[in-house]
Order: structure tokens, then sequence, then C-alpha cells
């Protein structure tokens, strides 16, 4: 039996092996201390554009307001630092894995009630994770759950023997064992998303349209005052009694500071923002469109943070000129990403010098991971200097470059045409498509002929799935539209996948990165910023406004500055 290895949390205890599981006593959780001043009472009014859905099951990423309904009223089995985004315990007090990746054992801590204040059993987890993998429910999210064994009959309609999710088992009343097909080092930072929130078991039969859906149950420090339907107004959130206070990374030990969060609900982001520009909430995302602005219509700072969604231009690797790495990261280095940033976006998003994004945690995150190529201004001389006599041939061709025709990306590859040419003396063809008609066209044999504007964010933003989705041959002909092949990235990863030992995880990450950045499959250009408008009269008991994980506002950290 190999030796338990413990990843650093401060206040419980993430534990990994190989071979054999080993679970260890629950450890007290550990609150973050407050700043001086934080007051607890009052209201937080907050704008939003109308949630596609509260329910956890049904909650996507993409829905910010939903997200932030739900993350602020649930905790999940694991939590994300809100400073730092490395993975912390949250309802769970221990997570060991095990059977060389494919054992992943959750023991739970004592004493968690539901708002309704019944008491949290391993039922209710296997009923919720059994809930979102099932296809009537149609979860945005359930492919998260694909490694787990018994997804796909689960997905078979007319099976009826495999209602349950087989391969998530209550082992006692507090601890759950899930079983993987697969080794999947990512999987436990899923445990810290949505997917992982439990609900008790009698509500697990709801399909998605019932009660449960309108006022979901969960675990957390707030609870919803009245039932929420499409088309309301409003939607409030008041304390929950039984909140036992568990977790460990947020001040008061997560219970939260106001007494009521009010959410008012608007037809759009925009009129949200709109909202609070007259004063009528105390914080709001600021839309896209309006960030470059918006400092300067408010009067004052905003607050922002980058999330998972990588935007990129991708190279067809089986394509000549761009089979050749040398060509990918001339490519890359004649790039101004701080031009396109300002330009483009209007400051809007951050630049992005690497694969991943900050979200996948402070251990692993590197500003500038790609170093020179992929520098923020762009270095021409070194990029014609690297492709010496490739150079004069490149120049004889004019190369298509495919976008989707939808929000800025028109601008985007305007001005990428236009710094390739300036800086290379390339000349390419822009090739408008439908977003319809153009993402099947990218990801599918043979795929596109030229360099390509696409996005990709993982939902629980793990290194895991960057590489996975993005650089790995089991991707190819769908979300690896590059069609890139790489023998040491395939070995790493596959080695990676059961490995699970902290320190050596993040290096063996960042070897994949370094791998990446030589071989430039895509090309990495920005990271959309969260941009957040957030009231002076309000504090951050943490002394952090957004989530570096989520890009939402920690509400449970807000609290009213005394008049």
């Amino acid at each position: 039996m190999r030796t338990t290895l413990r990843l650093g949390l401060a206040s419980a205890t993430v534990l990994v092996a190989t071979g054999c599981l080993q679970v260890q006593k629950d450890l007290p959780p550990r609150a973050v201390v407050a700043v001086s001043g934080a007051v607890p009472g009052g209201t937080v009014t907050v704008g939003i554009a109308a949630p596609i859905s509260i329910d956890p099951a049904l909650v996507s990423p993409s829905d910010r307001s939903g997200s932030l309904v739900v993350r602020t009223m649930c905790d999940s089995l694991m939590s994300t630092d809100p400073a730092t985004a490395d993975l912390r315990p949250d309802i769970a007090s221990s997570v060991l894995v095990g059977g060389d990746g494919t054992i992943v054992t959750v023991r739970l801590r004592r004493g968690v009630r539901f708002s309704n204040g019944s008491p949290l059993t391993a039922a209710d987890v296997a009923a919720a994770l059994t809930r979102v993998a099932r296809p009537d429910v149609a979860s945005p999210n359930a492919p998260m759950l694909h490694h787990v064994f018994g997804y796909e009959q689960l997905q078979d309609d007319e099976d009826k023997a495999h209602r349950h999710l087989a391969g998530v088992y209550a082992v006692d009343p507090r601890t759950v064992q899930i079983a993987l097909t697969t080794p999947d080092s990512g999987f436990v930072r899923t445990l810290a998303t949505t997917v992982a929130v439990p609900i008790p078991h009698r509500d697990g039969s709801d399909n998605g349209f019932g009660a449960f859906s309108r006022q979901p149950v969960c675990v957390g420090p707030y609870r919803l005052a009245a039932p929420w339907r499409p088309g309301d107004s409003t939607l409030t959130l008041v304390r929950t009694k039984s909140y036992d206070g568990g977790n460990p990374g947020l001040t008061r030990a997560g219970r939260g500071w106001v007494d009521r969060i009010l959410f008012r609900i608007y037809p759009s982001a925009q009129a949200a923002y709109d909202a609070y520009a007259h004063g009528d909430v105390d914080v709001a995302q600021v839309p896209a469109s309006s960030a470059g602005s918006a400092a300067r219509r408010l009067g004052t700072a905003l607050l922002s943070t980058p999330d998972g969604t990588l935007g990129y231009l991708g190279l067809p690797v089986t394509v000549a000129p761009f089979d050749d790495p040398v060509v990918r990261r001339a490519l890359s280095m004649s790039l101004d990403r701080t031009a396109i940033v300002r330009d483009v976006y209007q400051s809007g998003r951050t630049a992005a010098q690497g694969l991943f994004p900050p979200g996948v945690g402070a251990t692993l995150w590197r500003p500038d991971a790609c170093g020179a190529a992929a520098p923020l201004t762009p270095n021409a001389a070194g990029a014609r200097e690297l492709l010496g006599a490739r150079l004069a041939a490149l120049r004889r061709t004019t190369y298509p470059l495919y976008f989707d025709d939808e929000f800025a990306n028109h601008a985007l590859v305007s001005t990428v045409a236009a710094q390739w040419h300036r800086a290379l003396g390339l000349n390419f063809r822009l090739v408008s498509m439908s977003f319809a008609d153009y993402l099947p066209k990218a990801v599918q044999a043979p795929g596109l002929d030229g360099p390509f504007r696409l996005s990709y964010a993982s939902a629980s933003s793990s290194a895991s799935d960057y590489v996975a989705d993005l650089l790995t041959s089991a991707a190819v002909d769908s979300s690896n539209a590059t069609r890139f092949v790489d023998r040491t990235v395939e070995q790493l990863f596959s080695h990676q996948a059961s490995t699970h030992s902290g320190d050596a995880a993040s290096a063996a990450w960042r070897d994949i990165e370094q791998r990446f950045c030589e071989q430039m499959p895509l090309i990495p250009v920005s990271f959309n910023d969260q941009v957040w408008a957030w009231r002076p009269i309000l504090g951050s008991a943490s002394g952090r406004q957004l989530d570096r994980a989520t890009g939402l506002p920690l509400l449970r950290e807000s609290y009213r500055r005394p008049q």
C-alpha cells in the first residue's frame, strides 16, 4: 500500500492514495478573519438579468445570474478559495482518490443540515449527482459526470434498470464513493461546481419542472423567501437558521453578513447596469459593450477578474504551412495582444499568454506562461528572424482566416490580419460564416484549412479539461479543432490523469503547458473579464469582492458600511 499524500489546505483535508483509501478524522474549520469594521445585518440589492434557472442541477456557468443566486445560496461538496482559486473543502471534510485514480471517496462534515432543517446524508449526495446525470432532467452540466461509472447507461431512456447513477454509492450516512471509468485528475474540481450541490434525496425525482426548481432546498446560509418563477421581477434570499457555518474559506465560516439579499431582475444585463447607474441597486454586472466607458460614466472604479473563457486563434496543424511549429510560434510572437484587448474589446478582457486561465488556481496559473512565444506586445523582428528563409515563400500565398460573424469577431480577425501583414508581410482573406455552420466545419473532419477564431471554457476551470479538450487525440473531431496530436502531451496527460500529488501535479501541468507553448497549435489571445459595479457603501469582510475562480461577486462577504 502506497503512502497517502496530503495536499496543503488550512482547515480540512483532500487526500489521495493509490491502491487503498484511508479516511481521516474530521478537522474543525478555521474561518478567514474579517476586516476591521465589518458588521452584520441589513440588505444588499443586486441587479441581474433574468436567470435561466436557479436549480443547482440546471444552472450553467454561462448563466451568470442563475449561477450567482445558486452559489450565494448553496454550498457544494468542495469549493475554490476566492482569493487563489485553489481547491479547498466545503461540505466535504475530506476527499480521497484511490484505485489508481478511479475511486473518489467523499467524507461529509458532521452536523450539516439543509435549509429546511433536515440532516444531510450520503444518500442525498448520491441522489443529487444522479439527478444531474439523468437525461429527462436535461442538465447542461451532465457531461461533467461522463467519467462516472454508469453514466452512459443512464442516458438510455428505455433502460428502466439504470435510473440510479451506478458509480455513486452511499457507503454509510456520511461517506459517498464515486467510481470513475477512467482516471480523471480534474474530477475533484468538479465537486466544487453546482453539479455537486447536495439536495434532499426526496427531491431527486424532480425533473427540473417541478416545485423544487422554483424553490430549491440546499445547504447554505441563505434560502429563498418565496418560490421564484420566470417573469418575476425580484428574488429574495433570507437567512437560514439551520446553517452550521462550516465553510472554511470565508469569514464567519460562510454564514454571510447581511440578513437579506434582494435580486432585482431586469430584461437584460444592460438594463441591470443602467439600474445601478441610476442608484437603484448596489451591485450589477457591467456588460462587455459598456466596460470601457463605465468607469468614466460612473466616476468610480469597477471590479474585474478574468473568467475561464479562453479566446484563441486556432491553427490547422495538418495543413501547410501551419503544420510547422516555427510558423505557428512566429504568428503568435507577432500579435499585439495589448492592442487587441484595448481596441477590439475596449479593455474589457485580459490578454492571454498561456493555455490556463487564473481560475485553475494560484499554484498552477502563471500570467506569462509562454514567455517570448506569446508576448503582450509584438516581437516582429524576433518572429521574422525565427522564420528566416521560410518568410519569402509564406508571402507568396494569401491564406483564409475564418470567423463567425458575431459580437466583436469581425473586428478581431480584421485586427489580427492587419497585424500579421504589418509584422510579417503575410496576406489573409477573411472568411465569414454563421455560427451554426461555422462550429461543425471547424471541429469535424477535415476541419478548416486556415487560421480560425474560437473560444473555450471549462465549467470547473480544471487544467485537465483544457488539456483533454484542446490538446489530445481523443478530442479530435469534437473540441480539438486544430487536430493537434503530440506524443509528449499524450504521455504526460495519461500519466497525470492518475497522479494526484499536490505540487507534483502542478509541475506536470506546467510541463504540458510548456510543450503547448513550444508547439503553439492554437494562439492564446484573451480571457473574458467579468466586470462588476460595486457601490462604495458596501464593504467586503474578506477584503475581496469578486471570486477569482468564477468571476462572481462574493455576496456572502458583503456588508453595509456604517453611515
